[in-house]
């Protein structure tokens, strides 16, 4: 609790405080019925929260009333306050000041490459935050019309109550650790008032009390889902005078924030991933492990999960030295590099979609991947397949075709699971398999997630240098870098990208460990720190004996975590069934904008909110697979007008403009309905450009 240390002597502050506690007995029936009256709306509109405050008897127990009327709260410990002795004044400034200058999420979208229809349409859009209006300024106060806000913190509920007298708020999400400062709202402020408001806006209210930072970040992910992901450029957020006290929420949720803005996916990409499941052929065996016991003779087996970080060059003798005794597991381009090392792996993972994966494979000599085995997602280019002579396959979620996948699998009573915290990068594949087929030691090299110099972002042996030079197929120099700790101490930088990678890392080291007290996962990269892993240089590594028949070991994976393909129905045919759906979600979509006469910001919000939820109303029936299609193009032309709207003041110029953008929002629409029917054209050709560049 930051309380408030006035130049008040502790003799004045005693004084204030018993003088308080006798006014606050003579208002006691007026708070008194105001409790009262607050428990029967948090019964009647806020039922869990009222289940927890029922019969809640407060630990912060010395309450006082100022003489403005406001509460106040005695640290007897500490002989400090929570507010001086005009709490109303306070928080009324502490509003003003963040309504003058506001805290809001951020969030930058980058231009797309043009090729496809998806790119060029979100090209459109993106011009809109570039365009400049005569005698129309930045929107840098709080609007009047907020469609997302996070409120850290509840000041007694006395902020609530003025701040929701300036503004409106569509979704207001407040986190409050504190049970108490929930508790004494109920005496302070008309909750009826807030409710009352909120129900004339049609708007909502979600309480997330008495929880730990990281239960509050986990609950708030599946809130702003359910809302809307294109509301996370234009999410507000509130900081409450005891903000101190929740600074590691705010460090939690800006760290995981990623979550929410990440792997939007986009119609045209979901549409390759369908095309190319159709075209993938019969060699190759279902994943359906979940989280299944393994069996003894192999969940002890050490599993070297390689990378192509910068460190992989640091242990390139120790892995030779190990080699018999571990599996060895590759992923990505480190096949290349193990190639040019002369180290062969029992596994290859890979999951990117595009021909330029199956193009850097191809180069690597047959002979060499002969004997290896490979684990992918269902979206891989079809020609990956031709490449191994054993392929595992798993579902990759948020996929239509993952989807539909499962709906056919489920028809044949066969259970398909999907591969989560599989991306974004093929580590993170690599780990989602291993866990999930629950192996004990996993250990982690070259799974850097990061770099310390810009120009070694990779093993000085992969395809991205040649004779020690970078090729610039990759490079970080006008990248946006955060600096994170390194695995044995130090800086590293890191992108979005390797962020992200860091955090589903992290997440399925938990979850692993939740499953099975006995895992360990031991970090051996000299890059990013992973929670959860331990780290480990190679002069600490206990070896193991060497591995007898390697060949059975593999057979035996497979026949324990992999079955056959053959029985599933026809995903062309499955895919074809949702065009009747598709169609009337499509017209709706088109059915209209706001009407000139009605354009406000609020009108253009409450649209968006209409179109969201119409491709949400699919997500828990048959066709859910309409919503993987559609939601993802769908939250990029929101979250651009959002962030349009929002970046100007208000203003008819700025207004009248969203009917263009939704004009080709429509274009696209009427795109997406044809190239539905061509879902066949949609496997990818490949980048001859990009390929030039790889040296392998």
């Amino acid at each position: 609790m930051n309380m408030n240390h006035s130049s008040t002597s502790k003799e004045q502050l005693i004084k204030r405080f018993h003088q308080g506690v006798e006014l606050l007995k003579d208002n006691d029936q007026v708070f008194t019925d105001r409790y009262i009256r607050n428990v029967e709306v948090f019964k009647t509109y806020f039922p869990d929260i009222y289940q927890v405050m029922d019969g809640y008897s407060p630990i912060k127990k010395s309450v006082f009333l100022e003489e403005d009327g406001g509460l106040n709260l005695f640290d007897t410990e500490n002989e400090t306050v929570l507010f001086t002795d005009q709490p109303f004044s306070m928080v009324i400034d502490n509003v003003k000041a963040q309504l003058k200058k506001p805290h809001r999420t951020e969030l930058k979208i980058g231009k797309g490459s043009n090729k496809t229809r998806h790119e060029f349409y979100m090209d459109k859009f993106s011009a809109y935050l570039d365009k400049s209006y005569d005698e129309v300024s930045a929107q840098e106060s709080m609007p009047e019309y907020v469609p997302s806000m996070l409120m850290f913190g509840l000041e007694f509920g006395y902020n609530l109550y003025f701040l929701y007298q300036e503004v409106d708020i569509q979704n207001l999400y407040i986190y409050e650790p504190d049970l108490d400062f929930l508790y004494y709202s109920l005496f302070t402020i008309e909750w009826l008032d807030i409710v009352e408001k909120a129900n004339q806006l049609d708007a909502r209210i979600h309480l997330s009390v008495g929880i730990t930072e990281q239960e509050f970040v986990d609950k708030y992910y599946p809130y702003i889902f359910r809302k809307g992901l294109y509301l996370a450029p234009v999410t507000y957020m509130y900081f409450s005078l005891s903000f101190r006290e929740m600074k590691d929420a705010a460090k939690t949720f800006s760290e995981q924030y990623a979550r929410q803005v990440y792997g939007w996916g986009f119609f045209d990409d979901a549409m390759i991933g369908v095309s190319q499941s159709i075209a993938a052929p019969s060699n190759k065996e279902f994943f359906t492990s979940h989280y299944q016991p393994n069996d003894r003779s192999l969940r002890d087996i050490p599993i070297f999960i390689v990378a192509n970080g910068p460190s992989l060059d640091q242990n390139i003798d120790f892995i030779r030295q190990h080699r018999d005794s571990v599996i060895l597991v590759c992923c990505g381009t480190t096949i290349n590099t193990l190639h040019r090392l002369g180290i062969k792996p029992d596994f290859h993972v890979d999951v990117e979609r595009m021909r330029i994966t199956v193009d850097k494979i191809e180069l690597v000599p047959e002979e060499f991947r002969k004997g290896v085995a490979a684990l992918t997602a269902n979206v891989i280019h079809p020609d990956f397949y031709k490449l191994f002579d054993r392929v595992g396959v798993s579902l990759k979620p948020g996929e239509v075709a993952s989807t539909i996948m499962q709906k056919l699998a489920k028809s044949s009573d066969l259970e398909l699971p999907l591969l989560f915290n599989s991306a974004p990068i093929v580590a993170n594949t690599a780990l989602a398999y291993f866990t999930m087929m629950m192996f004990r030691n996993i250990y982690l090299i070259g799974v850097d997630c990061g770099f310390k110099d810009k120009d070694h972002h990779h093993s000085i042996h992969s395809g991205y240098y040649k004779d020690g030079k970078n090729t610039h197929l990759i490079h970080y120099y006008h990248r946006r870098l955060d600096e994170v700790e390194g695995n044995f101490g130090g800086v590293f930088y890191t992108d979005f990208v390797f962020g992200n990678s860091k955090l589903y890392l992290e997440t399925a080291v938990a979850y692993a460990k939740k499953t099975d007290r006995m895992f360990r996962c031991y970090n051996m990269s000299d890059g990013v720190k992973i929670e959860g892993s331990i780290p480990l240089r190679p002069i600490d590594y206990l070896p193991s004996s060497p591995l007898r028949d390697r060949k059975s070991i593999i057979d035996k994976i497979f026949s324990t975590h992999f079955t056959g393909s053959e029985s599933l129905g026809s995903l062309s045919e499955e895919f074809a069934r949702m065009e009747s759906e598709l169609d009337s979600l499509f017209a709706y979509m088109k059915s209209g904008w706001v009407d000139s006469e009605d354009l406000s910001r609020a009108a253009v919000m409450r649209r968006l909110a209409e179109f969201n939820d119409s491709i949400g109303n699919y997500y828990n029936t048959d066709f859910h697979a309409i919503y993987e299609l559609v939601i993802g193009s769908f939250t990029y032309f929101a979250c651009y007008m959002s962030l349009f709207l929002y970046q100007n003041e208000h203003d008819s110029s700025v207004l009248e403009d969203t009917q263009v953008m939704y004009d080709h929002w429509c274009d696209f629409v009427d795109e997406m309905k044809e190239m539905f029917h061509d879902v066949h054209e949609f496997i990818d050709k490949g980048d001859s450009a990009l390929m030039a560049k790889y040296n392998a």
